[in-house]
């Protein structure tokens, strides 16, 4: 029986080393890589952000107003929505991280799961799921689409929270405007903030380091919920394949901002090594078309898993993203990124 270290997996859970600072290079380099860091973010923030705006204007474009949302007549609308949101999702998930490091406040709404928004309820219903108050974000959106079609799972594990209410389509003409206007309206609203403020945003590569740790962890934690599909930040509509496919990608993206502006006492044979753990990551990514990771067994248990459980397509993925993930194993991702970038892949104790 493999029984694997409680710690470790709260430790991915909890998002990774909390990293900060400056990067090693001294004097002149130090400020051009640093400059040349800033206008590759700030490039790489732009895009996504923007991408992300782009596919809520086409959201809320497609949103039926002025009626209650009708299955037969509203169908194509509804599945146009629900294409826009994917393509949200998806630029939300490469920026997620960094955006939630730079805006904390307006952030933890972008990606944050419905019960941990029903927290600022304090155990009451929202009393408008369509407007720009209460619950609010990708995943309320992603409620409105998909939940009313939500499976016994899902039912099982939100009917637990005091704040809980029926996911539903808009029923009246208001909850038609207000859910295209206000709910949709408050993401893209965030979104045009951040990008006004882009320009004059610095980063260095303890922010990036960090970035990528915890968009491991991130990824991580996609896996680990993914057993219980009723759970998984992305119940609603299943997505837990594309969100993995994200996350990965987006570690890779930032990877190779970050690579080119390593110090010079990095070595090569180190980089290679990044280089060659993210293409056992690239390996993880789910077959294009995928929506959901393949289920866990049955008997699935992480602390006591059987040989069979472990061989099981769950069981593989599990293990494999376990090793890059957490840190442990000297080859593992975050290894190779500790020895590739030194004191910037250090936890706070340890330096």
């Amino acid at each position: 029986m493999r029984q694997p270290l409680l710690a470790k997996v709260l430790r991915a859970m909890g998002l990774g080393w909390a990293l900060v600072g400056a990067g090693s290079c001294d004097g002149g380099d130090h400020e051009h890589n640093s400059s040349t860091l800033t206008t590759a973010m700030q490039g790489f923030m732009r895009t996504h952000v923007g991408r992300l705006d782009t596919a809520l204007g086409e959201l809320a474009m497609a949103a039926p107003r002025g009626h209650a949302w009708l299955q037969e007549s509203d169908k194509a609308a509804l599945l146009a929505m629900r294409a826009a949101w994917k393509s949200a999702h998806a630029e939300a998930l490469a920026v997620g991280v960094p955006l939630e490091y730079i805006f904390p406040a307006q952030a933890q709404h972008l990606d944050r799961s419905w019960e941990r928004e029903a927290l600022t309820l304090m155990g009451m219903p929202d009393p408008n799921p369509f407007d720009d108050q209460g619950v609010v974000g990708l995943h309320a959106i992603e409620r409105v689409l998909w939940g009313p079609e939500s499976s016994g799972e899902v039912l099982a594990f939100e009917r637990k929270d005091a704040a809980y209410f029926p996911a539903l389509a808009p029923a009246t003409a208001a909850d038609a405007d207000d859910f295209a206007n206000l709910l949709v309206g408050k993401v893209r609203a965030h979104a045009a903030a951040w990008l006004k403020v882009s320009p004059a945003l610095g980063y260095d590569q303890g922010f990036v380091v960090k970035s990528i740790t915890d968009e491991v962890a991130g990824a991580f934690r996609t896996v680990i919920t993914a057993a219980s599909p009723g759970e998984s930040e992305s119940r609603y509509s299943r997505s837990t394949a594309l969100a993995l496919g994200q996350q990965i990608s987006a570690v890779g993206d930032l990877w190779t901002l970050l690579r080119p502006t390593l110090p010079k006492t990095s070595k090569a044979t180190d980089i290679a090594a990044v280089d060659m753990a993210y293409a056992r990551l690239v390996a993880l990514r789910p077959a294009p078309g995928a929506d959901e990771l393949p289920l866990a067994p049955p008997t699935w248990n992480p602390f006591h898993a059987t040989p069979e459980d472990l061989a099981s397509p769950y069981g593989k993925l599990y293990v494999a993203m376990e090793r890059e993930a957490l840190g442990i194993d000297p080859g593992s991702f975050l290894q190779a990124l500790k020895s590739a970038v030194g004191d910037e892949a250090e936890p706070p104790a340890k330096r």
